[in-house]
């Protein structure tokens, strides 16, 4: 495999991660006051499909090869992502109330 297919690879897996992290958040959120086991099950066919999912870009980048260090950036991405999330949504809900506000403003006028 050569150096460009191999930061190809790892640049997907970066963004994999953040994808990845942002929907794990948005289910959880989803399915949180649902029972234990159907919370489980969720959860385990969320991941499952998303590992597919991976897999099968991973293969039209760079014909399926794994190699530890794309399951690092996957993993790192995710938690670093995960870790700021809160913030983001954060931050884009202020955003969103500011234009509202604003728009709400010059209606008045």
């Amino acid at each position: 495999m050569n150096l460009k297919v191999q930061v190809l690879s790892l640049i997907f897996s970066l963004f994999f991660g953040v994808v990845f992290s942002y929907f794990y958040s948005y289910f959880y959120k989803l399915f949180y006051k649902t029972k234990f086991v159907y919370k489980i099950l969720i959860n385990f066919l969320f991941v499952l499909d998303f590992m597919l999912l991976y897999f099968l870009l991973l293969i039209k980048i760079n014909n399926g090869i794994l190699h530890i260090y794309f399951f690092a950036t996957f993993i790192f991405s995710f938690l670093i992502f995960n870790k700021y999330n809160f913030y983001l949504r954060k931050y884009l809900k202020v955003q969103y109330d500011n234009k509202k506000r604003k728009k709400r403003k010059n209606n008045v006028k």
